[in-house]
């Protein structure tokens, strides 16, 4: 075991840890633009750190130095790929505060490690993750992106139980094999072959079993197929007179709609200008959509900018003969559409005066046809699973605007297939700058390339189903329980340290 007495032996621990942590970007790229499972990307970067740090490290100023040194590179080589178009300063500050927040589950990972027995430590790490996780959820201050149950996006096939545990599903499934690989690990160095092939036989089960159960998992769907118009936009930021306007989406949905049309969806921010809550109904562009586009058979679905006293909500609207459903976006983005830390702002690290909007809950009607998310909200399971239980909705419609991080365009279209597992539901989503397409529950992408086009129409054909999962009645059920058993823990050793 070295003792980092020397600069060289520090110098090889950083190139180890700067080795593993540009490896994993790269995997993560492929990841999101191609079929390569993320699951790889995982293994390269855990099981390494929790070697390092056993075998190579002595003292715990390494053991932190090294953690937080590979939990921030990870995020920032492939944070910078995600959010491309976003200011440099504002992307340094939001990965920062990501990478500090998710370094706490190996802080007290190693603090915790020289008291009690390594088992206990890893149980420890394990729960602090995954509670960290679950309470992201809520508060919203960390970016989802790194959430590990979200790195199997790329392998459906392995994942269709998801229905039953979401994402932290995942994260439990990733945490639990890196932690039986680096036990079997330790039993074979240590020549204790019988816990090594113990392990070793554990971990093959790990393996096994979750493709074996979602080789055994068969949804079924009857019902009458629907016509959903789509219409995808690419808008050029750096040149005002190639803004799509109003007319010219109005003209594109009239041009392709038939009879057999049941919905036609715009996407996030599609009509363009403030319309007063108070005033809908008398509005000139809703009245104009239901006199052209609905009818007894078509609906309307579409973003738009609502105010209400003084306030802006980032808002979608189904328009239908008889009746509008209004949706306001719940999960608003940190340091982009609201500021989660005023701090930044007071000590102007950070130029946040663009943020406008507000967001209200328990917003959501019964009896809609459709459940709508709006960009940011498709990243949060539990919260669209909820949703989608409340509206009642037999389809999904995520609505999106991908013109600020065309990096991450990708992303958030294998992230929207996590969501038809977990809700068992068609998703269409329409987008500006982003993939269009359709998600079938099973998760599987039918969509069209990215286009130059200026306004694209597609048309699915979907199955609209009342089918509820698991997941949708209880919610997180693993992310609930590891926040309970997290804080059980800390008190636990924390009255331990206290009564030595």
């Amino acid at each position: 075991m070295f003792s980092l007495d020397s600069k060289l032996e520090l110098w090889f621990l950083v190139f180890i840890q700067l080795f593993i942590a540009i490896i994993c970007p790269l995997a993560l790229y492929i990841g999101w633009g191609g079929d390569t499972p993320w699951v790889f990307t995982v293994f390269i970067f855990l099981f390494p750190l929790f070697t390092t740090e056993h075998y190579l490290c002595r003292s715990k100023k390494c053991k932190y130095f090294i953690g937080f040194f590979s939990i921030s590179f990870f995020h920032f080589l492939s944070g910078f790929g995600l959010f491309t178009d976003i200011e440099y300063k504002t992307i340094v500050v939001i990965l920062l505060i990501n990478s500090i927040i998710l370094s706490i589950p190996w802080v007290l990972y190693v603090t915790i490690k020289d008291t009690f027995k390594l088992h206990f430590a890893l149980l420890f790490l394990s729960t602090t993750w995954l509670a960290l996780e679950y309470l992201n959820a809520q508060i919203n201050i960390l970016t989802p992106w790194y959430n590990l149950g979200n790195s199997l996006a790329g392998s459906i096939q392995l994942i269709q139980w998801y229905e039953f545990t979401g994402v932290s599903g995942g994260t439990f499934w990733i945490l639990l094999t890196n932690i039986l690989l680096f036990y079997s690990f330790q039993m074979l160095l240590k020549n204790n072959l019988k816990y090594f092939f113990s392990g070793l036989a554990l971990l093959l089960i790990c393996f096994i079993v979750p493709p074996v159960i979602s080789s055994k998992i068969e949804f079924f769907y009857n019902g009458e197929e629907r016509e959903v118009l789509v219409i995808d936009t690419n808008n050029h930021k750096d040149t005002s007179l190639m803004r799509i306007t109003f007319n010219e989406l109005l003209l594109a949905s009239k041009k392709y709609i038939s009879d057999q049309t049941s919905y036609i969806v715009w996407p996030e921010g599609a009509l363009g200008i403030e319309i007063d809550e108070d005033r809908i109904e008398t509005s000139s562009i809703v009245r104009r959509i239901k006199q052209i586009l609905v009818s007894d058979k078509t609906s309307f679905i579409g973003g738009l900018t609502l105010a209400n006293d003084e306030r802006l909500f980032n808002a979608a609207i189904i328009i239908s003969l008889n009746e509008n459903y209004l949706y306001i976006k719940q999960k608003l983005v940190p340091f982009s559409e609201f500021n989660p830390l005023p701090i930044f702002h007071q000590l102007k690290i950070l130029r946040l005066e663009g943020l406008k909007y507000s967001t209200r809950y328990n917003n959501i009607k019964p009896n809609q046809p459709v459940s709508i998310a709006i960009c940011y909200d498709a990243l949060f399971g539990e919260l669209l699973s909820e949703n989608c239980l409340k509206s009642e909705g037999q389809i999904i419609a995520i609505l999106s605007n991908e013109e600020w991080t065309q990096g991450a365009s990708r992303g958030l279209l294998q992230i929207a297939s996590l969501r038809a597992i977990e809700t068992r539901k068609y998703i269409i989503r329409s987008t500006n700058s982003g993939f269009t397409s359709m998600i079938d529950p099973y998760g599987s992408i039918i969509g069209l390339p990215k286009s130059n086009e200026r306004i694209m129409a597609s048309k699915f054909k979907v199955i609209p189903n009342g089918h509820v999962t698991f997941y949708m009645l209880h919610g997180d059920i693993i992310g609930q329980i590891s926040t309970i058993l997290f804080i059980i823990l800390i008190l636990f050793f924390v009255l331990r340290k206290l009564s030595l």
